[in-house]
């Protein structure tokens, strides 16, 4: 897994990141209703906690309580994962908190009946990610990668024309290519004698945000702050950004796509040739 330079902050990350709505986990929740109960869950790459708060109160009261659901979050960020510690720690008590790559899980073999990426993927190193996913699945195990878009205003082209114009020629990491869409990333799972593919959905995410909201994102974007590190002074240069957005949103929150897009994938295991 590769880690950002400069870092993304842990309490910033927490207080500006969405939480994904329940649309997002529809697909997964799907298939889930067609199975045994869950025993654990893995979410890797956890963050300051969205990924897996959204999952676990999001998760029906038919399956049973999300509270209740035993798993381990991770991250390779020591902040990150103190962070998401402190906040659902007592709010999940059957979730163990793990420092931990994606590429290198200390976790036994087959033990896992679903791992959870909520919006990392892209850092990872998707084949080795993907042999050690295969690792620590049960037999049929799942694997959920969900993610968005940075928020596509609804309400202004000209606010879209100036993202885009600064993310492409202002806000890029140092020798930085393109990350490619979702269904690029997931090319190792795309192999069907170890995956079955059960969906690769784009579920709909709209929602209304305000100067500080949308800051929010932009301002815990890696490629932000790789500009705002090698500006100088990066509180001069977050003012200043601050500042040439906010014609934008004068007076009113405006309506934004975040665009998501989910990939469910099952391991298979070769006792079995039936699926759901």
């Amino acid at each position: 897994m590769r880690i950002n330079a400069p870092k993304f902050e842990a309490s910033r990350y927490f207080e500006a990141r969405p939480f994904y709505p329940e649309a997002v986990f529809e697909s997964l929740i799907n298939l889930l209703k067609k199975r045994p109960a869950l025993e654990s869950f893995l979410d890797i790459g956890c963050g300051a906690g969205q990924s897996l708060a959204s999952f676990l109160k999001n998760f029906p009261a038919s399956l049973g309580s999300g509270a209740m659901l035993s798993g381990f979050a991770a991250d390779p960020d020591a902040s990150m994962i103190a962070r998401t510690n402190a906040e659902y720690g007592s709010v999940f008590p059957n979730v163990k908190f793990l420092q931990a790559t994606a590429e290198k899980i200390s976790l036994e073999d087959s033990i896992i009946d679903l791992i959870l990426v909520g919006s990392a993927f892209h850092w990872f190193d998707r084949e080795l990610a993907s042999k050690e996913f295969h690792r620590i699945l049960k037999p049929r195990g799942l694997v959920f990668i969900f993610e968005y878009q940075f928020p596509k205003s609804l309400a202004s082209t000209e606010l879209n024309a100036s993202v885009k114009t600064r993310f492409n020629r202002e806000w890029k990491a140092p020798n930085q290519k393109p990350r490619g869409t979702l269904g690029e990333l997931t090319q190792s799972f795309r192999d069907p004698t170890l995956w079955k593919t059960h969906s690769d959905a784009r579920p709909k995410w709209e929602e209304d945000l305000s100067l500080e909201s949308f800051l929010g994102h932009l301002f815990t974007q890696s490629r932000f702050l790789h500009a705002e590190a090698k500006s100088g002074n990066p509180s001069v240069y977050r003012e200043e950004s601050r500042q040439f957005f906010r014609p934008y949103f004068l007076g009113d929150r405006h309506p934004f796509d975040l665009k998501p897009r989910t990939c469910l994938f099952e391991k298979i295991s070769p006792s079995r040739k039936k699926w759901i």
